[in-house]
């Protein structure tokens, strides 16, 4: 912008104004508080005036993080010293050189005001970039921290697991400390459960998984929230979540909070005898049910620690090389979502899926246990696909 503040001549970035007893200049942003940066730098005489539109950048940039009703109150202070400049200019009292001293004060006071006049236009202007920016980090943060670490039905106590690791993550970042991780009794937890779920007539899972979603939900937008302040690229963010999610799953899984064992007894309650049952185990000739491919795919996912995409080529690669399925382009990530929740999984999926947990991963869900071992008692036996 003409006459505004310089960009550096050594680096081309952006510059600020110093004044000390050795003088004025322009110095380089990327100097401050960089060991061996730049030292680029514009030295102005004792003479030297700053022009308007530089007064207005240096005064905007001093006070950003303020708001321009701070630069209104300045423009307003300055038009209330220009008035009786004025008025002691024309009386009697002052010589000829006293009034041109006044003169130039008072020309001095108006650039003043309306550099003050254009900072608090900056200043508006800064504000709502500003505002739009943190607005748009935390519908990315949002998006990132969605459908993915989204609880599912039919992986609950896994779910928990999750969530508990993110609470425990989101707590760490933000203060964010949702109730489940409350440190409550067991009883009091399984007591609290079974009263709701009586009361609302419904099963315990359904009261369990409102709960999970309802956490997710809190933790999601607190965790967003922060994000969307903080200087960090939210994909960078987000992958220490994903990278920091395993290390949280070990230590709630070695010391699991009253809410776990609570859930883990509910769940136990509700098969005969406290057995959780197992899947029917399919011949080479009998189809594995849907609920059997949903469980294995929804826990591959889970346990696979990758983006959608990711899983999808990981899964696909995986099974060429079991010799489970013909070379394939991977399918779209979204596809594995579909597979675990709605649609039926090809078998070669499935398979693929169960050998890699089998072979890569500690799966915990009881549930989930059956229908791994369901299906690899069926890998290679053919079946249907």
């Amino acid at each position: 912008m003409k006459d505004g503040i310089p960009t550096c001549p050594d680096c081309g970035g952006p510059m600020h104004l110093e004044s000390s007893a050795y003088g004025r200049a322009w110095e380089c942003d990327r100097r401050v508080g960089v060991g061996g940066g730049c030292e680029g730098a514009i030295q102005l005489r004792e003479d030297d005036e700053l022009t308007e539109l530089q007064i207005a950048e240096t005064i905007a940039r001093r006070t950003l993080g303020g708001d321009s009703s701070a630069h209104q109150q300045g423009q307003h202070g300055y038009h209330h010293v220009i008035g009786p400049l004025e008025e002691i200019a024309r009386s009697g009292y002052l010589s000829g050189p006293q009034r041109r001293v006044l003169e130039e004060a008072r020309v001095i006071v108006e650039r003043l005001a309306s550099a003050a006049a254009l900072a608090k236009d900056q200043a508006r202007r800064q504000e709502k970039s500003r505002e739009a920016a943190v607005e748009e980090r935390f519908r990315q943060a949002m998006g990132l921290l969605g459908p993915s670490l989204a609880p599912d039905t039919t992986r609950l106590e896994a779910s928990v697991v999750d969530l508990l690791a993110l609470a425990r993550f989101g707590g760490d970042a933000c203060s964010t400390v949702p109730d489940i991780l409350a440190n409550d009794s067991i009883e009091e937890v399984e007591n609290l459960l079974r009263s709701r779920a009586a009361g609302e007539h419904r099963s315990a899972a359904d009261v369990i998984f409102s709960d999970l979603v309802s956490a997710h939900q809190s933790l999601r937008e607190d965790m967003s929230r922060d994000w969307s302040t903080r200087s960090e690229p939210i994909e960078e963010l987000h992958a220490r979540v994903i990278a920091a999610l395993p290390r949280l799953r070990k230590a709630i899984l070695a010391a699991p909070p009253p809410y776990l064992k609570a859930v883990r007894r509910l769940l136990a309650d509700t098969a005969p005898d406290n057995v959780v049952p197992l899947e029917p185990r399919p011949s080479s000739m009998t189809p594995i049910p849907n609920q059997t491919r949903r469980r294995v795919i929804s826990a591959f996912r889970f346990h696979s620690q990758r983006s959608p995409a990711e899983s999808a080529a990981l899964l696909t690669s995986f099974a060429v090389k079991r010799g489970l399925s013909d070379p394939r382009r991977p399918p779209p990530g979204s596809a594995l979502e579909q597979w675990a929740t709605a649609a039926k999984a090809p078998l070669w999926a499935v398979q693929a899926a169960a050998s890699w947990l089998d072979a890569h991963a500690t799966v915990t869900d009881p549930e989930e246990q059956a229908a791994v071992a369901a299906v690899l008692e069926q890998t290679g036996g053919g079946g249907e696909g």
